[in-house]
């Protein structure tokens, strides 16, 4: 049953807020122990507040990043949290099927895939097995001009990231009918930001 248009949706403005004040507690130490627990309920159905698009990368869980629990959050989770058609359908799905209002494309610091798609730049070997490669792939378009660039590694790879994170958001607002037409028409927002590994810390970049 479709809940695309559901008014008992949490808005998307608090929704942010939530993960604002959860990534907060986050940083400084202070999680919610609610939060760890198994909840009553969670059989019937689930009511996540957000769509969280986000690397496979070990280091960035999103459910402890914005501290929040079982049920919560609608998480998708790919290396370099690339868009393929399998997470706009994801995507698609979580609007349609479970309401949610919010979606958020989260990077991060010292991403592996981002690394590794620099790193096919200039080179004569191909390196990759075929699966990797639809991964950098993906992401390459969105570096090279970068790439070119005589840059500290550091900040070559920050600009990466950013980079791609928000080319994977625009694409993501435009991936489909459905997404662009509730994108225009307020109904959902889409966000961006960047897991600073070196603390924890979510910059919104977008």
């Amino acid at each position: 049953m479709t809940r695309t248009y559901d008014p008992s949706s949490m808005p998307p403005e608090e929704a942010l807020e939530r993960l604002k004040a959860g990534n907060r507690r986050f940083i400084e130490r202070n999680r919610s122990a609610e939060n760890a627990l198994w909840r009553p309920g969670l059989a019937v159905g689930q009511w996540p507040i957000a769509v969280v698009v986000s690397c496979s990368d070990s280091r960035s869980p999103g459910e402890l990043v914005f501290d929040q629990g079982l049920g919560d959050l609608f998480m998708i989770r790919i290396a370099g949290n690339v868009i393929a058609p399998s997470g706009i359908g994801s995507v698609e799905y979580a609007v349609s099927r479970l309401g949610i209002r919010l979606v958020v494309v989260m990077g991060h610091t010292h991403c592996g895939a981002v690394q590794a798609t620099f790193d096919t730049f200039g080179s004569m070997n191909p390196g990759e097995a075929e699966h990797i490669k639809s991964i950098t792939g993906r992401i390459a378009p969105h570096i090279a001009e970068l790439a070119k660039l005589d840059l500290p590694v550091e900040e070559k790879m920050m600009r990466g990231v950013r980079a791609n994170t928000l080319a994977s958001l625009d694409q993501l607002r435009h991936g489909s009918q459905l997404l662009e037409k509730l994108d225009v028409e307020g109904r959902v927002l889409f966000k961006g930001c960047v897991l600073h590994l070196e603390n924890g810390e979510a910059d919104w970049v977008a």
